[in-house]
Order: C-alpha cells, then sequence, then structure tokens
C-alpha cells in the first residue's frame, strides 16, 4: 500500500509477483495526509481538510452533524477551530470505506494512534474572558459609581459576546480616562494593570489547567 501525498492518492498493489506489481485499487486522498494503521486487515487513516463545517463529502461518504465532533470547550478557552480531521476505516482487501467520522481541530492538533486514536488538543486561554471577569470584581476599585455602572451593564448583557463587550468596555474606558489630567490617567493605568498582573497571578493554575 502506497499512500502519496504528493498526488494526493492511495494505492494499493498486488506484489505477489513482484516484477508485475497489479494495482487492486485507489483512492483520492481528498485532504492533507497526517497519519495511518494498520490493523486487523483496514487501514486507519487520518487526513486534514481546511474547512470546520458538515456535511463533507470525503470519497463519496457523506459525513453529516451526527458524525462530526465539536470538543466542548470553556468559555475561558478561545474556540480557533480552523481545519477537520477525517479518520476512517477502510478494508484492505476491497479498499471499501467501513467508518468514517470528523472532529474540529487546529494546526497544532497532534494525533498518536496504537489500538484507539488520541487527539490533543492546544488551545489558547480567552484573556477577554479572564479581563472581564477581573473588572466584574473591581471596577468599583477604580472608577465613580456611574462608570463603574455603566461597565457592569456592558459585562452583564446577554446580548454582546465577549469580543463585543470589549470593544464597548474600551470605549468606556477611553472615554472615562480623557476626563482624567495625565498624571491622574497614567496612575490609574499602572495600578489596573499591576492589579491585573496579580488577578492572573492568582488564576494562574487555572489559566494553565485550561490550556
Amino acid at each position: 500500500m502506497i499512500i502519496d501525498n504528493k498526488y494526493n492518492k492511495i494505492l494499493n498493489y498486488n506484489v505477489s509477483n513482484p516484477k508485475n506489481p497489479i494495482l487492486k485499487w485507489e483512492k483520492d486522498l481528498n485532504g492533507f495526509y497526517v497519519e495511518s494503521r494498520v490493523y486487523n486487515g483496514k487501514l486507519y487513516l487520518i487526513i486534514q481538510n481546511l474547512t470546520v463545517n458538515y456535511p463533507i463529502i470525503w470519497n463519496d461518504v457523506k459525513i453529516n452533524y451526527n458524525n462530526y465532533y465539536i470538543p466542548i470547550i470553556p468559555d475561558t478557552l478561545l474556540n480557533n477551530f480552523d481545519r477537520t480531521y477525517i479518520i476512517s476505516s477502510i478494508d484492505i482487501n476491497s479498499g471499501n470505506i467501513a467508518h468514517t467520522i470528523a472532529t474540529a481541530g487546529t494546526y497544532e492538533t497532534t494525533t498518536h494512534m496504537s489500538k484507539n486514536i488520541y487527539f490533543t488538543y492546544h488551545l489558547r486561554p480567552n484573556e477577554n474572558k479572564f479581563f472581564i471577569n477581573f473588572l466584574k470584581e473591581n471596577s468599583n476599585k477604580y472608577f465613580p459609581e456611574n462608570t463603574s455602572n455603566l461597565i457592569n451593564e456592558v459585562l452583564d448583557s446577554k446580548i454582546f459576546g465577549d469580543e463585543a463587550k470589549s470593544v464597548e468596555i474600551r470605549i468606556i474606558l477611553e472615554r472615562y480616562l480623557k476626563t482624567l489630567s495625565n498624571e491622574d490617567r497614567l496612575n490609574l493605568v499602572n495600578r489596573i494593570n499591576n492589579d491585573y498582573e496579580l488577578y492572573l497571578e492568582e488564576h494562574w493554575e487555572e489559566l494553565k489547567k485550561q490550556e
């Protein structure tokens, strides 16, 4: 069996006569080769596709939502899935595809195949979420009541996502900072930055656990 990543092919030959190999079957990879194993008469193949959606058609096999797995991640992590990993088992003798499933992943996803197939994800912390939580707990320390209330109103909103909240908060903070003298503004910014560094240190184990 030859898996040719350059020409995007899987080729299976009968080499009982090495001088005259006979092609038994071939298939298109239809993606970027990642890893493969042969076990109990089946080729277990993982390929990578640069989309994250379903349904996906792979070698005439339709992968619907019920066979497409998206890991559930906590909101302290960024969902940066940017590609699909397609896992299939192919009968070596006939070339028939027995099973095919898919899962979302990233460029940094790593795989390991033995009798089982393992996927390891490296997801980055959602720093917007951490800063939002920090402000929720501490905004009244730094800002007058009307500004603090406005910030909390945005933070408690169920309409905006974390990115939109961060943009709105930035606008509110810039507007407030403009009312301060240069010295007061610099002192406040340094105080918030220093306190936020301490906040991250206090939550470091949580942050690392989520990666």
